[in-house]
């Protein structure tokens, strides 16, 4: 397996990933260890309403390992007995809601998942370069959470909670986000 993802491999495997788990629920998080995360994913409803079953869809397992990749998978991996702090804070804002988009942000390591719509949105962003970083958002891109705290370089602005992630300055502009 491959140690880091580039540019071109977030290209490759992004649209693969957003058409496999867009539209899909968030079932549950889990961390296998501080920097490795798994989001489970199901569809919640079938007919009428109803809960579809095991048997009529698959859960997806998409794995996040901050500064390394993304990637879906069907292995069990080993969970801890006890979730992390963010890892209850992303099932507190995570859990139940939909995969509404998936884009890399301009032509940089940095991955942004919408789940929910409206006031409801979060945006988890995944960045895959240095020591990398998972950052959970509101829907103005305020952050609530994140893995590590530290200063952007090149922007001189602190990544920390409560501040506003840079995803409109013009370092990270992109045409595919709002």
């Amino acid at each position: 397996m491959k140690g880091r993802y580039t540019t071109l491999d977030l290209i490759a495997i992004i649209p693969e990933i957003q058409a496999s788990l867009t539209g899909m629920r968030v079932n549950n998080v889990y961390d296998i260890d501080n920097k490795t995360f798994i989001l489970r994913f199901s569809k919640q409803t079938g007919q009428n309403g109803a809960k579809e079953t095991d048997e009529d869809v698959g859960k997806l397992q998409l794995i996040i390992q901050s500064g390394v990749r993304v990637h879906l998978s069907d292995f069990s991996w080993p969970k801890r007995d006890t979730p992390s702090g963010f890892s209850m804070k992303l099932r507190k804002h995570l859990k139940n809601k939909r995969l509404e988009a998936m884009n890399q942000i301009v032509i940089d390591r940095i991955v942004d998942m919408q789940f929910g719509q409206g006031d409801f949105t979060n945006h988890l962003i995944v960045e895959l370069f240095s020591k990398g970083n998972i950052i959970l958002t509101d829907r103005d891109y305020n952050i609530l959470s994140l893995v590590r705290f530290y200063k952007d370089a090149k922007t001189n602005i602190n990544i920390a909670v409560r501040e506003k992630y840079p995803i409109r300055n013009p370092l990270y502009i992109s045409k595919k986000t709002p």
